[in-house]
């Protein structure tokens, strides 16, 4: 303990005072020192989020699922409406078939042609080196074409055109046999070997 020297009233009154303030000015700044928060985050380097700010988060987040939510339906009705559009005209479709016949090839009643001719006139066919028209061609393949009525289907041929032939010749001819036949050009060498001249 410090001893303080003697004084005289008047000194002793000013030590007393001078005591007194420094008393008051240390209060004074333990009240004004800064006080730890109470709720303070256990990692110090991160800050704690405002609930108010997590709040907000959520209620964002919630709003685009909803609105995702409601795109997601719309295109459901989109695709259930497509999905009724094609099986009602499937149902349409239904037991309807291809007014063409199918070629007896697909359907297995023949293997290939019938036969292949060389046009050379409107009404004439040569056929294996014999002359034919229409009318001789229709009974000389009377069975195979009672066959085909019968399966359903219709035989197809090959044709070749005669060197001399005219245009309107060639496609008279090729006409009548469209009437009984699927007619196919075969190509020159083909027709070359078929029909040499």
């Amino acid at each position: 303990m410090v001893r303080r020297r003697p004084v005289d009233g008047a000194g002793e009154i000013w030590v007393v005072v001078a005591d007194v303030f420094i008393g008051f000015l240390v209060v004074v700044i333990l009240i004004t020192l800064p006080r730890a928060p109470t709720n303070a985050s256990p990692h110090p380097h991160i800050a704690p989020t405002p609930p108010a700010l997590d709040f907000l988060a959520f209620q964002r987040e919630y709003q685009e699922l909803k609105v995702r939510l409601e795109q997601l339906a719309m295109a459901d009705a989109d695709l259930k409406k497509r999905v009724a559009d094609l099986q009602q005209q499937i149902d349409q479709l239904k037991g309807l078939h291809s007014p063409a016949l199918p070629t007896c090839k697909y359907t297995g009643l023949a293997t290939g042609p019938l036969f292949d001719a060389e046009i050379q006139g409107g009404d004439r066919f040569e056929i294996d080196g014999q002359a034919y028209s229409l009318e001789q061609i229709s009974v000389r393949f009377r069975q195979q074409l009672d066959a085909a009525d019968k399966g359903k289907c219709r035989h197809t041929v090959g044709v070749c055109y005669n060197s001399g032939l005219s245009v309107p010749d060639a496609n008279t001819g090729r006409q009548a046999l469209q009437r009984l036949f699927y007619v196919g050009e075969l190509s020159g060498q083909r027709c070359a070997a078929l029909f040499p001249k």
